[in-house]
């Protein structure tokens, strides 16, 4: 039996429109600010299909970065020019998808421009995305759920709302299917 692909411009439940509600109401702010409040903060990453490892500044999240073995041992990445970029552990992110659902993303700390999102760890993940010039999102094969990316300027970007960590640096939220 062939796979139903999902309409990529469903409307989100009514329990997602409720908590979308309530975080509107809430204090927010964009993570880019570089500002570590403890405040549910926007944060646009660049779904990108070459990148091999989801990236993001730890400056502009309000998440706990932890050692890993790579960030011991002083591993970089590449950037577009070839300069190296240090690897400074990892930040489990707790996120809130626009469509309203709860997850969890690791990510990789280091000094970069703009958060990416690897589509090879996306679709590691249990994941398939499309880029398409009618719609373009990321389809969670177990769950069905369907996440809708954003073009801006030649990039398509997934929005999600990041929590910060709680005291104690580990998150309350369990990763979704």
């Amino acid at each position: 039996m062939k796979e139903m692909m999902p309409d990529p411009f469903m409307k989100a439940s009514e329990g997602s429109v409720g908590l979308l509600t309530k975080l509107k109401e809430m204090s927010i702010r964009t993570c880019s600010s570089g500002d570590k409040k403890r405040e549910w903060c926007l944060m646009s990453m660049a779904v990108d299909s070459g990148a091999c490892d989801n990236v993001a500044d730890p400056e502009q999240l309000p998440c706990a970065v932890r050692e890993t073995e790579a960030s011991r041992a002083g591993s970089n990445f590449a950037s577009a020019t070839g300069e190296p970029i240090p690897n400074m552990g990892e930040m489990m992110v707790p996120m809130l998808t626009r469509e309203g659902t709860m997850r969890n993303m690791r990510i990789t700390a280091a000094p970069v421009t703009k958060p990416l999102a690897s589509v090879m760890k996306i679709v590691e993940a249990g994941h398939m995305v499309i880029f398409d010039k009618t719609g373009s999102y990321i389809f969670n094969h177990a769950s069905g759920e369907l996440n809708v990316l954003r073009e801006e300027d030649g990039n398509y970007m997934l929005d999600v709302w990041v929590r910060p960590d709680e005291d104690n640096g580990v998150s309350t939220f369990r990763r979704q299917p």
